[in-house]
């Protein structure tokens, strides 16, 4: 995963360039440095080229020649899956091993976010079916588990609680990604999870959202039609599909 500064992801300005040069066969460093400047005037020359640097590493330009460039194919997101996910993965498939799980840490969203929450939760997702025998299980060797929480049990119990698991219902038909043997979050199922779900995910609601959305738009590749197809499962498609193409078009954020 590409780990990079919102603060300077902001100031290249990615929506805009993208409009800008996205029908164009190939552009030069003047011509972004003319883009720059009509946007910052009397940007110094070598922060043009720090910002070609960074955009190439991005995916978001690609090098065609000398001094040459195009808008490139953004980067896919791969997840990553820390050594307690995968441990506990592993504890649970052991356990369960015909079911289908997604497991996921909320610090994963620090990437697109600019204030950063000192608290994360581990979420396991699994079929209604079976989720209070998860829930028994890891309760049995884990401490703060909790099932499906309320906002209540949130707020007053979940909040005081350092990585807290929380055991939720998988969505049938949810889009999941398989990194270092262990299936997780894809990006379309997370931004669409944190629309949704307001009191589990209430930290990353209002602004911080709106940075999500759009540094996740801006930087990676994300399929439409399935980011669609699960808002549509989750009864949100319409709400999903004028986020994406607001930010997929101007960039603006949300009010």
């Amino acid at each position: 995963m590409i780990k990079f500064k919102i603060i300077k992801r902001k100031k290249l300005h990615i929506a805009q360039l993208k409009e800008r040069f996205i029908n164009e066969e190939s552009f030069s460093l003047n011509d972004l440095n003319s883009f720059y400047d009509s946007i910052e005037p009397n940007l110094h020359r070598n922060t043009v080229k720090w910002r070609a640097f960074e955009l190439v590493n991005l995916g978001i330009l690609i090098r065609v020649g000398r001094g040459l460039y195009k808008i490139g194919t953004m980067v896919e997101y791969k997840p990553d899956v820390e050594n307690n996910l995968k441990n506990l993965y592993k504890t649970i498939k052991k356990q369960f091993p015909y079911i289908n799980i997604c497991i996921w840490d909320t610090r994963l969203l620090n990437e697109f976010m600019i204030h950063q929450p000192g608290i994360f939760t581990i979420v396991v997702e699994v079929e209604s079916d079976v989720i209070e025998s998860v829930f028994n299980f890891i309760r049995e060797i884990k401490r703060s588990v909790f099932l499906n929480p309320s906002e209540h049990t949130i707020e007053n119990y979940l909040l005081g609680e350092k990585n807290p698991i929380v055991i939720k219902p998988l969505i049938s038909e949810a889009p999941l990604i398989t990194t270092n043997k262990v299936e997780t979050i894809t990006l379309e199922k997370m931004l669409v999870d944190i629309y949704c779900d307001t009191e589990l995910f209430f930290t990353f609601q209002g602004a911080e959202m709106n940075n999500i959305f759009m540094n996740a738009i801006e930087t990676y590749s994300i399929n439409k039609s399935k980011l669609l197809r699960y808002a549509a499962r989750r009864g949100k498609r319409n709400e999903i599909e004028k986020l994406y193409e607001q930010y997929q078009t101007s960039g603006n954020r949300l009010d």
